[in-house]
């Protein structure tokens, strides 16, 4: 049970699994949880459960850059690559450098992809420092944040998100595809994102 509790929510699993497919790694998570009888592990094994591939994405609402209100579900028909990040975040750097070098070249000018990139900083100023700033976001994502709420706001508690950075892959119907580590290479998610695109909406 301690195994494969450890199995799950271990953030060093994905460094470890070689030739990552989200589709074995969910019918893993989902074949394990059956053993776990331990309330607290449950709980935590649930959690993540809902982040299997296919689970529908919490219907959430954010702040713009002009205060108004934005909900993902506005973005169903397009492959959203979801970014949650917060200032003094170095492993939040480490990836959107690698991102932006790698990756996000290739599909940029795609319509049916975008960047949905959430800081949970407390204020606003500092949001906007990180956008100016680069290090953690582009100008040329779709940015929004958490209005103040940071940890508690509603998506970062349904998904039991403690810490940043958080990156998750949904598909065109609003779908979780993924949830992905730092360390998943660049050419395994540009296959998943090119995978994504192929589908039909």
């Amino acid at each position: 049970e301690r195994m494969i509790a450890e199995f799950i929510i271990s953030p060093f699993t994905f460094e470890h699994i070689s030739g990552y497919d989200p589709a074995v790694y969910d019918s893993l998570v989902n074949d394990g949880s059956k053993y776990i009888q331990s309330a607290h592990l449950k709980r935590i094994t649930d959690d993540h459960l809902r982040l299997k591939k296919g689970a529908k994405i919490y219907p959430a609402v954010f702040k713009d850059q002009q205060d108004s209100t934005f909900s993902i579900t506005s973005l169903k028909g397009k492959v959203v690559l979801l970014d949650i990040w917060g200032e003094g975040c170095v492993n939040c750097v480490y990836f959107h450098e690698k991102f932006e070098k790698d990756v996000y070249p290739l599909f940029k000018d795609n319509p049916n992809f975008t960047v949905l990139s959430i800081s949970i900083d407390r204020t606003k100023e500092k949001w906007l420092r990180g956008i100016e700033g680069g290090l953690l976001t582009s100008k040329e994502y779709l940015n929004v944040h958490t209005d103040g709420l940071s940890v508690n706001h509603p998506f970062l508690k349904y998904y039991n998100i403690t810490a940043s950075p958080f990156l998750m892959l949904v598909d065109k119907k609003g779908l979780v595809y993924s949830k992905f580590d730092i360390n998943l290479s660049s050419a395994d998610l540009i296959k998943m994102i090119s995978d994504l695109l192929a589908e039909p909406t």
